[in-house]
């Protein structure tokens, strides 16, 4: 199967992964602050980020539009997540193609295609209802265009990575520090020619800082820093791992860091073997020497496969033909129906006089597009793809810890999934090159696995889910239809009220009621490690005028019910006291 076909088919896996489960977890918090913003109107929504949120507005725009027609439901709202997820994992195809050296170029796609369907937080965030998705494919976006730009600068290429990486800032501040590293490759491989277009870069960021400062002085991420440092950098590499909460996940996390291990050994490799193979051999569509061997020309053998290092076995012609095909994921021959297709530079050879590198002329080192050696770095020079992801990929988590170490510190995981799909990108690249037979496939079968086992897993067993909100409200009203007050932890007033319905009130403290049920819903607290387990609530006397009544309880939550034969007046203030672990909020429901 060629590599476009893989590619295809493991991008409609990832569509299946995510999509077949995506109503399977309740909303948690966050998701339930954005269903609340979709559900006003498009200037409310706008006012809401503004007010509210501590990200910028692209994702709500999309999601508000996307909403008008699918609704906000689980299924509805999720599916732009999962669309936006699956649709990341061609584009990390593509950088793993660039990557690799070229010869492996198409086992590269296919593997970093493979790693992408299946990682356990791209799935994750492929099935919630916020902006990581959005953010993981516009990174990968804007890096393929960057390498595209520092290959061939052409002012349509420059232009892509400009817009993309200002749409990544314009969806999550922490893509400010991946662009950071885009402008310093730009400026420092094209100078000048970067100039202009990294202008317009800056001013899409100054445009966002008001946004940003506005949004970092209410205080809303101040609870990130109540974690220690330490333990959130330590979590980065084991939730990419093994997700955010797995059985064995150490044993997971173990397993999965030596075979990142092992495909750093494989991009090593590759750096030092350089950029691709010297024969010119290479399949049509990039595999590992099934194709022709090129012609003394650099433009084809004798069914037209260009050969993948883009030099001729002996010749040193110039390859123009062999500029990598982005459609395709990567590196690409071009073939009988586009024969003058990305030849900026070169134009058939003249059969009248020798070719340059023949024996009328000492054979010249091969250079890229623009007269860039590659590999060379530095001023004038195409520096290696795998280099440029990987200072990227650095960036995006060195500058936000560098920010923590002076006073800025809002490191968090998913607030640094925008190196996720560059990483991935670098594994898929890094497998394929490990020299030791067999070891490559074998880290490959470690990541795949772990993320194929997850896939199964989470979905079946709420204890690895997000807060069940839904099914917890659910047991709460499940005693009729009388009126009643339902008793929750502050951080899940969102979902909480979002599933009790229309109708429902949240009451001030010190708000009197009569209602004849109240219903304390208490959601296990998130356990890093494990599984969850049941919550317990304490045996307090009952409010007075009820008794208490039944409970109800699954896998990480727990309600009781407290019962009056006729409505009691209730003080909203006295009923924190059935929930003592910290501070409440008191809903009203009619019926």
């Amino acid at each position: 199967m060629s590599r476009r076909r893989c590619v295809l088919a493991l991008t409609l896996v990832a569509l299946l992964v995510r999509v077949l489960t995506l109503d399977v977890q309740s909303y948690w918090s966050d998701e339930a602050a954005t269903v609340d913003l979709l559900q006003r109107s498009f200037g409310g929504m706008l006012r809401g980020v503004v007010d509210g949120e501590s990200t910028p507005a692209l994702y709500y725009v999309l999601a508000w539009v996307w909403a008008q027609v699918a609704g906000t439901g689980e299924i509805g709202t999720r599916l732009l997540s999962a669309l936006l997820s699956a649709a990341t994992v061609p584009v990390v195809a593509a950088l793993a193609a660039r990557v690799a050296p070229g010869p492996r170029a198409s086992r590269a796609a296919v593997a970093g295609a493979a790693l992408t369907a299946v990682s356990p937080l791209a799935v994750w965030y492929g099935q919630e209802a916020r902006a990581y998705a959005l953010l993981m494919l516009l990174a990968a976006g804007s890096t393929l265009a960057l390498l595209r730009a520092l290959e061939q600068p052409s002012a349509r290429r420059l232009a892509a990575w400009a817009a993309l990486a200002v749409a990544a800032m314009w969806t999550h501040h922490f893509a400010i520090f991946l662009v950071v590293a885009h402008g310093g490759w730009a400026l420092w491989t094209l100078r000048a020619r970067a100039v202009p277009t990294a202008g317009v870069v800056a001013v899409g960021t100054v445009a966002l800082a008001p946004l940003l400062l506005h949004q970092r002085d209410a205080g809303r991420a101040s609870f990130i820093s109540q974690t220690s440092l330490a333990s959130r950098v330590a979590q980065v590499p084991k939730q990419i791992l093994a997700g955010y909460d797995a059985p064995v996940e150490t044993l997971l996390t173990v397993a999965g860091a030596v075979a990142v291990l092992v495909a750093g050994a494989g991009l090593v490799a590759g750096l030092r073997g350089g950029t691709g193979g010297t024969d010119g051999t290479g399949g049509t569509d990039g595999t590992d020497g099934t194709g022709g061997t090129g012609g003394t020309d650099g433009t084809g053998g004798t069914d037209g496969a260009a050969g993948a290092s883009g030099v001729t076995g002996g010749t040193g012609g110039v390859a123009a033909d062999a500029v990598p095909d982005v459609g395709g994921g990567g590196l690409r021959a071009p073939d009988a129906s586009r024969p003058h297709a990305s030849r900026p530079h070169a134009s058939a050879p003249n059969r009248s006089r020798p070719r340059e590198g023949g024996p009328d002329h000492t054979r010249r080192d091969h250079t890229g597009p623009h007269g860039r050696g590659p590999g060379n770095g530095g001023p004038g020079g195409s520096p290696r793809p795998a280099l440029v992801v990987l200072a990227v990929a650095l960036a995006g988590v060195g500058l936000p810890l560098a920010a923590a170490a002076v006073g800025q510190d809002f490191l968090l995981t998913r607030n640094v999934l925008g190196v996720l799909p560059l990483v991935l990108a670098l594994v898929g690249a890094g497998v394929v090159g490990v020299p030791m037979r067999g070891a490559g496939a074998a880290a490959l079968a470690v990541l795949v696995g772990t993320g194929v086992a997850l896939a199964v897993v989470v979905p079946a067993d709420s204890r690895y889910q997000r807060d069940d909100f839904r099914a917890a409200v659910r047991a709460a009203t499940a005693g009729g239809p009388v009126k009643r007050l339902v008793v929750a932890d502050a951080e899940g007033r969102g979902p909480v009220a979002l599933y009790l319905g229309s109708g429902v009130r949240r009451l001030a403290p010190g708000a009197r009621v009569a209602v004849r049920e109240v219903d304390v819903v208490k959601l296990a607290p998130a356990a890093p490690g494990g599984a969850r387990s049941t919550p317990s609530l304490p045996d307090g006397p009952a409010p007075a005028g009820f008794t208490l009544g039944d409970t109800a309880s699954g896998a990480t939550w727990t309600v009781r019910r407290y019962a009056a034969p006729a409505p009691v007046a209730v003080d909203a203030s006295t009923l924190g006291t059935l929930s003592p672990d910290g501070p409440v909020v008191v809903f009203e429901r009619p019926r």
